[in-house]
């Protein structure tokens, strides 16, 4: 049975093996447990207090602990913070704000979603039989956040969890597994291609908002302005008013250098059709940098690495997660209704 000491600002508290305490003002919080989390590398991290709370000691907490936290979210890659007095999404716009982060839009973002409250808006409210693949936040985009914030205002009645992926396993197993388009990935960067449907009668936004919504104007020119501040390289509209925006090349890898890990960041299996088979035309696609078309037989492969080494806890009302979008994809299961999280990004 170890001890050892360790400090957090300006106290010190005690650290044993089977139970991690950090103390702070008015509360204490521990490490635990949940369903479906990978225990070997603690994905995702699991806090929570040790006795009953309030949410004015949960928000001193996090204002005294932020870098700790920091600390942890980059060596484990999400947090669950479980069991603490969150009802709602004021009480979730507090934590974002007590965190004392710098928030990032979701302009260029294709995800259906709308603002709630404060920097709080909803989670992509695609239909609910749709599986949102594994994916680094707008790595589609040249604007991306480094952090997701998730509350869990209301559990599904089934399914609806958001599996997690290590984005460092990822590269390791696909270099070893696929070398040559690990190495094509790598040299050639992607691309990626995007049919934006303008709003009106007879179009659908299910699976994605309208270039209105994606760029916050109805206005062609600013939104092609915005379209290149975000990565667009080639934009035309077409007859049926839909606009085609297609990427500048963006690199498939990206080395962390908090940590020195090579990683998975891109949208290929996101944005590539072969990943949703011939029943949906998403108006979505995925080449490498110079144009030439990857092959679906390896995205699938990729798909079926993310599935093995993915892992997906069951939500419960009041969860609160943090997600650092370098280290770890996330994704989301399909689900029986009802079902409502919420999101903010920080920059």
């Amino acid at each position: 049975y170890e001890i050892s000491a360790c400090l957090v600002g300006s106290e010190m508290c005690i650290r044993d093996r089977y139970q991690r305490r950090v103390r702070g003002d008015g509360m204490e919080v521990i490490e635990g447990e949940a369903e479906g989390q990978r225990k070997d590398i603690q994905l995702p991290l699991v806090l929570n207090p040790k006795t009953p709370t309030t949410k004015k000691d949960f928000l001193q907490w996090l204002s005294a602990n932020k870098e700790r936290v920091l600390t942890q979210l980059v060596q484990h890659g999400a947090i669950l913070f479980r069991g603490f007095p969150l009802e709602n999404a004021y009480d979730f716009n507090d934590v974002v704000e007590a965190f004392g982060c710098e928030f990032e839009t979701y302009l260029g973002g294709g995800g259906p979603r709308k603002p709630i409250v404060g920097h709080v808006m909803t989670s992509t409210e695609s239909p609910p039989h749709f599986t949102i693949p594994l994916h680094h936040e707008l790595a589609y985009l040249t604007k991306y956040p480094s952090k997701l914030f998730f509350f869990c205002e209301v559990p599904a009645q089934e399914g609806g969890e958001t599996p997690l992926c290590r984005s460092d396993i990822l590269v390791e197993r696909i270099s070893k597994e696929n070398p040559d388009f690990f190495q094509k990935v790598k040299e050639k960067k992607l691309r990626y291609h995007r049919t934006l449907s303008a709003k009106g009668p007879g179009t659908s936004n299910d699976y994605q908002k309208s270039w209105e919504d994606i760029f916050e104007t109805e206005d062609r020119t600013e939104a092609e302005q915005r379209a290149k501040l975000t990565g667009a390289d080639t934009i035309k509209w077409l007859e049926n008013g839909s606009m085609d925006v297609v990427s500048i090349p963006l690199e498939g890898l990206k080395l962390d250098p908090r940590n020195q890990k090579t990683i998975w960041f891109n949208s290929a299996v996101l944005l590539h059709p072969a990943v949703y088979g011939t029943k949906m035309d998403t108006g979505w696609g995925t080449t490498y940098g110079d144009y030439s078309p990857i092959e679906g037989a390896d995205l699938l492969q990729v798909v079926k690495i993310m599935k093995e080494e993915s892992v997906a806890f069951k939500w419960q009302k009041g969860d609160l997660l943090i997600i650092d979008n370098f280290v770890v994809l996330h994704s989301r299961n399909s689900f029986t209704p009802p079902r409502r999280l919420l999101a903010a990004l920080v920059k």
